[in-house]
């Protein structure tokens, strides 16, 4: 992706087969897509809607919606305010996969 494709509107998501970045640490991938000219929320859509668009499983996957799989990770703090926060696995303090969680981390914060 370049900061010219972004200029244009292109439609871009997020990937893990082109060496960007090491495995396991894709999510800094979106700090990428925000040096190059996303927002932080568009970069977190191609990472979401953008990439299950892509795929062909929006019907299923991308959003968060009655009748999908609930695929979902919880960071502490605003990802959409510092994008970075999703670089640190120890920011990551849940991950569901299919509904189930697979990762709990420390306490999110109250009346959560």
């Amino acid at each position: 992706m370049s900061g010219e494709a972004v200029r244009r509107g292109v439609k871009v998501a997020l990937g893990t087969d082109a060496g960007a970045v090491p495995h396991g640490r894709n999510l800094q991938e979106l700090g990428h897509m925000v040096q190059l000219g996303l927002s932080p929320l568009d970069a977190i859509r191609a990472g979401t809607l953008n990439a299950a668009q892509l795929l062909r499983l929006d019907q299923s996957l991308g959003t968060v919606e009655v009748g999908k799989i609930a695929d979902v990770v919880v960071c502490e703090g605003d990802p959409v305010a510092d994008i970075h926060l999703l670089e640190d696995p120890a920011n990551v303090v849940l991950v569901m996969q299919e509904g189930r969680i697979v990762k709990r981390g420390r306490a999110v914060g109250a009346g959560v």
